[in-house]
């Protein structure tokens, strides 16, 4: 609602710029699903028989889901926490003490040891999926004899919750809010879990990721000309097949205002939020303010 109603703000008065933290923050792992199924899929991991929680508390940050899964523990349910942290769901899981900013290495450790095992779903992936054979020789690049170097996870551990993973009946990765997304390669973090779930076949289907109907909405935005800042810096934060994001490029802010380049920025209105406190770099973007 709000974004909705911003942008019509924002046409009325002229001005290009609708800025939020999703610069840094999910913005990342919503365009890595667009990039990988065209659209945004949610995880279903109530009905999953297999559950990794990566950089995920949700005794302390989702307490419904955690109840859930404790109930479902008691049932059988198999769980892999990855997290640097032992939290209250590792003591009941298999904990995965990972090296922080690691996770993308840790995943294609584990895509190595579901192709190379043959443990991969072929029926989904053939008629699904494209570009498995670039996958596949990318991956030979990470055994978990090497990813165990970088990650400080033992290899017999990647290789035991690659294979736990890949053979349940239904398994979904439920990640933390920002965890994997805020980090320099926080979109490729995405991508590489959304790769994970559509090889293993866990995809539209009960227990894994689902796609969900949007209702369609009539457009409440006024047209402006000028282009948002950031968006010819960073043309797949702003377009992307044939359709607009709302918004422009915070991490631009900073730099706009100090040096009116590509234009002048004078005025800001803030609302629910702090710049200078959950944007990074934060003495620049008070020199800015």
């Amino acid at each position: 609602e709000l974004a909705a109603f911003a942008r019509r703000f924002r046409g009325a008065y002229g001005t290009p710029n609708f800025l939020s933290v999703e610069s840094n923050c999910y913005r990342s792992r919503i365009l890595a699903h667009q990039l990988t199924f065209g659209t945004f899929l949610l995880e279903e991991p109530e009905k999953a028989k297999c559950v990794i929680l990566w950089g995920h508390d949700p005794d302390n940050s989702r307490p419904p889901l955690a109840s859930k899964l404790y109930q479902a523990l008691d049932k059988g349910l198999e769980l892999i926490v990855v997290n640097p942290k032992r939290t209250p769901l590792a003591k009941r899981g298999l904990h995965i003490p990972i090296r922080p900013g690691t996770d993308c290495a840790l995943a294609l450790g584990m895509l190595n040891v579901i192709i190379s095992q043959d443990l991969y779903d072929k029926e989904f992936v053939n008629k699904y999926t494209l570009g498995f054979d670039k996958l596949a020789e990318h991956v030979k690049q990470y055994p978990p004899e090497k990813v165990e170097k970088i990650t400080w996870v033992p290899a017999a551990d990647i290789e035991r919750i690659a294979r736990i993973f890949a053979t349940a009946e239904s398994a979904s990765i439920v990640q933390g809010v920002c965890a994997l997304d805020q980090q320099i390669n926080g979109l490729q973090n995405n991508r590489v879990l959304s790769i994970l779930q559509t090889v293993t076949g866990n995809i539209d289907k009960p227990g894994g990721w689902v796609a969900v109907p949007f209702p369609r909405l009539g457009s409440l935005h006024i047209k402006v000309e000028e282009d948002p800042i950031g968006a010819t810096e960073h043309p797949l934060f702003y377009r992307l097949w044939g359709r607009t994001s709302p918004y422009g490029q915070t991490m631009y802010l900073a730099d706009a205002v100090l040096t009116e380049k590509p234009y002048p920025i004078k005025a800001l209105i803030v609302t629910g939020g702090n710049p200078a406190l959950t944007l990074p770099d934060s003495s620049k973007i008070k020199r800015a303010l």
